[in-house]
């Protein structure tokens, strides 16, 4: 196993540090930390879409909230679309996007995340 999947079972999986770890193992833990409360993670399925359908940056994406994840899917979404040579969709009332390119829009909104 690589160190780059031990850190990854051990903060994401375990939600302990690699010091409190190895205390708990060789039997030096002291005192029992608290439980760090649970997040809500964004759905895999949004994940996925928003990485392979709009393609925004893994770490934008990591750092997105569900809701933030929701709206970047919806404002992806509502964004006009051709259909035909110079035809577009109708865009519903909830497109608040007024950037001639929704794509770049969410790209440059969530890049520096």
């Amino acid at each position: 196993m690589g160190a780059d999947l031990f850190r990854h079972i051990l903060s994401d999986q375990l939600r302990v540090t690699e010091e409190r770890f190895w205390a708990v193992v060789h039997g030096s833990a002291l005192d029992e930390e608290p439980t760090p409360l649970a997040t809500v993670a964004v759905p895999g399925w949004l994940v996925q879409r928003l990485l392979l359908t709009v393609g925004l940056p893994e770490a934008g994406v990591r750092s997105m909230t569900p809701h933030e994840a929701r709206a970047a899917w919806e404002a992806y979404r509502a964004r006009p679309r051709s259909i035909g040579v110079g035809a577009v969709d109708a865009v519903d009332a909830a497109d608040a996007v007024e950037e001639a390119d929704p794509e770049a829009w969410l790209r440059e909104r969530w890049r520096g995340r």
